[in-house]
């Protein structure tokens, strides 16, 4: 019996059924196609013919169960296998339920509908005037009728046979003309009047005056990051149960370009590391690196003012940052995730928007990034409080570092021929031997990595389908608009990359690993491979000069999100360094 092929939602529960006879009797196993089959050794070679039978359960289904699955059957004299494949469905992912409607999938016509709940109403009469004006035999049967037909509420407005008198809807809008710079969000805001109390959808216009999209509801319309086709009319649509009256008001929204790149006031060569983990050396040399130790990331080799460590920390399939920390004056603060700044074992408070001064270094938080200015030395750090560091470091200054972010000479390929006044020569430009001559290993413990194996064209090796989820999602970085103008001064292809990576392989991303996780998040609780990678882009290109705001405008990346799962996997805080409004 050869296994078929099975589609199952998530949640639901998987079998595979596979038999095999031969003589002597078969050994049945099943595996992912993926996992290695080691060959039992068979002692018993009796001639008696036998056959084996064996289910393959797999419950509880979740996306990352998706792919092939192998029945394998051996005895001594040899082994044969087959395959089939695990096709799982979340159908009701493209579905948006309004409640009390729930999703209800059909996998053998591969549909999913919203339905609303099982009620069995009494028969006893308690009339009630529902939203839509009308008089219904008791509350129950309201209920059903609102779900069935979608309405906005299933408000009472009135008890007994009779509905109280209904006025006519009307809308006020509070700003009928707004400008915003691209990337920044708005509000529009309206008020209104009528009985029962109105509803109230916001459209979308074309220049024509035609309907593009229904795209809020409720009286107040939020846009967070607003990309250019944000622009244009917006009208506030005001309905209740009078159905031939509507009302309704317009707003105009203009959208302002951001400015055309130019250059820095001062040119800058930046170091960038992040995620499992990925940098990007001051002069352009760009590597993957698995070390499990403390390292120096970039010190001033003269006279050693500065020096900047980094902690990385198992990590998924490698490893990443969890702390860094910078030297000045032979002062270290230390920078942990979730934006925690420690001093002698102390978390010093700060709050978004407010600079503060430690250590001769100057800060600034503004909710996302936490930057600090070395003072004097033409040196600073940009912090994401996950696993990103920027290190970036003033023209003038060139020929002065050492350490894994390199030499600092505008040439990418010797990173090996490090400053030797203070520290000590790198010996390789092999990826893992070059970072690794940078550890900082008191206790002997840390150990050569092994050098990063990845295909761009296969990200996930064998398991197909994550990878091709990963190039969808990882796409989302070459289509950004903001990003690509950016282009000329700073490659996406390496980000690229590393976002495919880190999409398969780096679990405190993800739930599970790479693609495991909700949506485009999960794991490190809500952040996005694409998001994170697009900041460390981002980060990176503003430094250079390239204004990047609203780069998050052409992707979902919801600010709050990140922050939230920062604290989830960070050090206990009492108050968080960002505001919320």
């Amino acid at each position: 019996m050869v296994p078929r092929n099975v589609t199952v939602p998530v949640g639901g529960t998987a079998q595979f059924k596979c038999a095999a006879s031969s003589i002597p009797g078969p050994q049945l196993v099943f595996i992912r196609e993926e996992d290695v089959f080691e060959l039992p050794d068979f002692q018993n070679r009796d001639e008696v013919r036998g056959s084996r039978n064996q289910d393959y359960v797999i419950d509880s289904i979740t996306e990352i169960n998706e792919g092939w699955y192998r029945c394998i059957a051996a005895n001594a004299f040899g082994i044969i296998e087959t395959r089939a494949y695990l096709r799982v469905l979340n159908l009701c992912d493209a579905l948006d339920c309004k409640a009390p409607k729930t999703c209800v999938q059909d996998i053998e016509r591969e549909v999913a509908e919203c339905v609303c709940p099982t009620a069995t109403c009494p028969m006893t009469a308690d009339p009630v005037c529902g939203a839509d004006c009308k008089v219904h035999f008791n509350p129950c049967l309201w209920n059903q009728t609102s779900c069935e037909n979608d309405y906005d509420t299933s408000v009472i407005i009135g008890r007994g046979n009779e509905c109280p008198e209904i006025t006519p809807p009307s809308v006020t809008m509070l700003v009928e003309k707004l400008s915003v710079e691209e990337g920044e969000g708005f509000q529009l805001e309206c008020e209104t009047s009528g009985f029962p109390e109105p509803s109230v959808d916001w459209l979308k216009l074309d220049s024509a005056g035609e309907v593009v999209d229904i795209v809020g509801s409720g009286k107040v319309l939020t846009v967070k990051g607003a990309a250019l086709s944000a622009a244009g009319n917006y009208v506030a649509r005001a309905t209740n149960c009078i159905i031939s009256s509507v009302n309704s008001r317009s707003a105009f929204v203009e959208i302002r370009p951001l400015p055309v790149p130019t250059e820095a006031s001062g040119s800058h060569s930046v170091c960038n590391i992040f995620g499992d983990p990925h940098i990007h050396t001051f002069d352009g040399m760009t590597f993957n690196f698995a070390g499990e130790c403390t390292y120096v990331l970039a010190m001033d080799c003269m006279s050693a003012q500065w020096i900047i460590y980094g902690d990385f920390v198992g990590c998924g399939a490698g490893t990443c940052l969890s702390s860094v920390t910078i030297y000045v004056n032979y002062v270290p603060i230390e920078l942990q995730r979730g934006w925690i700044l420690n001093m002698n074992g102390r978390k010093n408070r700060f709050v978004e928007g407010k600079p503060f001064t430690i250590n001769n270094i100057d800060f600034t938080f503004d909710g996302m990034i936490l930057k600090g200015v070395i003072q004097g030395a033409g040196v600073q750090i940009t912090w994401d409080g996950f696993t990103g560091v920027q290190i970036s470091v003033d023209d003038d200054r060139k020929h002065t570092t050492c350490g894994v972010c390199g030499n600092n000479d505008n040439l990418a390929n010797n990173e090996a021929e490090q400053a030797m006044n203070i520290y000590r020569t790198a010996q390789s430009n092999e990826p893992n031997r070059f970072g690794n001559s940078w550890k900082v290993d008191r206790s002997g413990l840390c150990t050569l990595p092994a050098n990063v194996e990845f295909d761009a064209k296969e990200p996930c090796g064998v398991d197909y389908a994550k990878s091709y989820k990963a190039k969808a999602a990882c796409q989302s970085l070459i289509e950004n608009p903001v990003l690509k103008k950016c282009g000329d001064k700073l490659s996406l292809k390496f980000f690229y990359d590393s976002c495919l990576y880190d999409f398969c392989y780096m679990g405190l991303l993800r739930g599970g690993g790479g693609g495991a996780g909700s949506g485009s998040g999960g794991g490190g609780a809500g952040i996005a491979v694409e998001c994170y990678i697009a900041r460390a882009y981002a980060t990176h290109c503003s430094i250079l000069g390239t204004p990047t705001r609203g780069w998050d405008a052409y992707m979902t990346c919801p600010k709050e999100s990140y922050q939230d799962a920062l604290l989830t996997i960070s050090c206990p805080q009492e108050i968080a360094p960002f505001l919320r409004y």
